[in-house]
């Protein structure tokens, strides 16, 4: 590794040692570095930086400490041979943690012990900032019900018929216009109906990966594809994700070293990070994967969730090649109850999606696909997602203001890793030597719920992080959710004050 490869920021209140160690781990994980590799001397990463001597030495420690390398007296600094990044974060942490002791029982589906225990609780759990969907106030649920009946007045036998393995013909053609209304443009022979996102991204993987494929995911990245990908025993590649989205730059480097068959993608308000892929990172995306022959899937969920500025055109809208296959949902922007999506691909690929969802089931229920096409048609629904929009906008806006009000300045301003300009979530950085899984135990015994970021990355290596939503509390409920977590965040700081940099006053 060279030296240069190590990107710090003096302007960040992250402590330098800690970006140099951060730094170093981003690049472990991602497989950018072999097992075994030698690291910059101290004294060469010194220099390359310029900063002091101690500085690296506390960055080399706490790597080591992370299981992510070994030191080896008079001969340097080495990359550890055969630990994964899940289990360097189980060397450091152990079984610290209070987590019922079911939690270590071993499953193959390595994300579903955290949503798992998440899950569990939530039945006692007051505030449930873990959870991504909206919160009755922001859906124009009199308006969804008033169309929902109307749909199956127009069409009484979608409570009894079967649709096709495709999809309801009425339903794909409203789904294709609203698509082409946000930049896409297709028609209904190159789409298919399918359960909600997540089937989507499971039909393409048990469709075009086998064992041993290589396959490249954002990091961190949405939770959902990580079980997907270990389930087919797949090679998995991580790409870090900066405030423009999928660094393009990293993925020419892991193209040319892994060739691998698919990149998964959310480029616009980035689950989680809410970060939006740059327009010209976009436009590169379809270079490079025209260049490696690369199938990019794109996930787009809620693109239309934009808070004022409309983000740039979905990946697809630049596809000449059809190297994009292209995943809308309208479960998370209209009713989530409603689990269904369109696969939007050329023939060659809908081909043998279409024969591997035949094989799964018989078809989407008929009746959501009804009960959506007669709210994609409608002629207010742009007026309802202007307001949808608002009541995101002001969600995100009091998030932001209870977070300053009730914690530390140096605190609260180290916690906006980014401010989302659209979506349902926000990322924030924890301060130091407060880590996300034990964060949790507490939120969770004092009735509160996030999302621990060591869920989004691939190995489970990155506890710097939480996951939050500002869309499924009401308004009045989302004030006293954010107090709570910021007495638990303070109380947490109490208990490891010793490692903090930041003076709690």
């Amino acid at each position: 590794m060279h030296p240069h490869h190590v990107l710090i920021n003096r302007t960040s209140a992250v402590p330098i040692y800690e970006q140099i160690c951060n730094s170093i781990s981003d690049r472990i994980i991602s497989e950018q570095c072999f097992d075994g590799e030698q690291l910059p001397s101290v004294r060469e990463l010194s220099t390359a930086l310029q900063v002091s001597l101690v500085t690296v030495q506390k960055a080399y420690r706490l790597l080591a400490k992370r299981g992510l390398i070994t030191s080896e007296k008079g001969r340097g600094n080495f990359v550890k041979k055969g630990t994964t990044a899940k289990d360097a974060f189980h060397l450091e942490h152990g079984n610290s943690s209070n987590k019922p002791w079911q939690m270590d029982i071993q499953d193959y589906i390595p994300r579903s012990q955290v949503l798992k225990h998440i899950n569990s609780v939530q039945t006692d759990v007051i505030h449930k900032l873990s959870v991504a969907n909206f919160h009755r106030d922001v859906l124009p649920v009199a308006w969804i019900q008033g169309k929902a009946k109307q749909a199956i007045d127009k069409y009484p036998d979608a409570l009894v018929d079967y649709s096709s393995s495709v999809g309801d013909p009425a339903f794909l053609q409203a789904a294709q216009k609203y698509i082409e209304s946000i930049g896409v443009k297709t028609d209904t022979k190159h789409m298919l109906t399918v359960s909600g996102s997540q089937q989507a991204i499971e039909l393409i993987a048990k469709t075009f990966l086998s064992y041993g494929d290589s396959v490249i995911i954002e990091s961190p990245t949405y939770i959902g594809y990580i079980d997907v990908l270990r389930a087919r025993g797949v090679r998995i590649i991580s790409v870090p994700v900066d405030y423009e989205g999928l660094q393009t730059h990293r993925l020419i480097e892991l193209c040319e070293r892994y060739k691998p068959k698919l990149l998964f993608t959310n480029p616009t308000f980035q689950n989680p990070t809410g970060t939006t892929l740059s327009l010209k990172r976009r436009q590169e995306l379809i270079d490079i994967a025209e260049s490696f022959q690369l199938i990019i899937v794109e996930d787009d969920i809620w693109s239309e969730l934009y808070f004022q500025k409309k983000p740039p055109l979905p990946i697809k809208s630049f596809d000449s090649s059809g190297c994009v296959i292209y995943i809308k949902s309208y479960s998370k922007i209209l009713a989530t109850g409603c689990r269904v999506a369109v696969v939007v691909a050329d023939q060659p690929i809908l081909n043998r999606l279409i024969a591997a969802k035949s094989i799964s089931d018989l078809g989407s229920p008929l009746i959501t696909q009804v009960i959506l096409a007669e709210l994609l048609s409608s002629p207010e629904l742009q007026g309802k997602m202007v307001d949808i929009r608002k009541a995101l906008a002001r969600r995100v806006a009091m998030t932001y203001r209870y977070l300053q009000t009730n914690l530390p300045k140096a605190v609260h301003e180290q916690m906006i890793w980014y401010q989302p300009q659209g979506g349902l979530f926000l990322w924030l950085q924890l301060p130091s030597g407060v880590h996300d899984e034990n964060l949790l135990q507490e939120a969770i015994r004092n009735r509160l719920t996030f999302l621990p970021g060591s869920a989004c990355y691939a190995g489970g290596e990155e506890q710097r992080f939480i996951r939050i939503s500002y869309a499924h509390a009401s308004e009045e409920m989302l004030e006293d959710a954010i107090i709570t977590l910021c007495d638990v965040l303070k109380s947490e700081i109490n208990r490891v004050k010793d490692n903090i940099y930041y003076p709690i006053t």
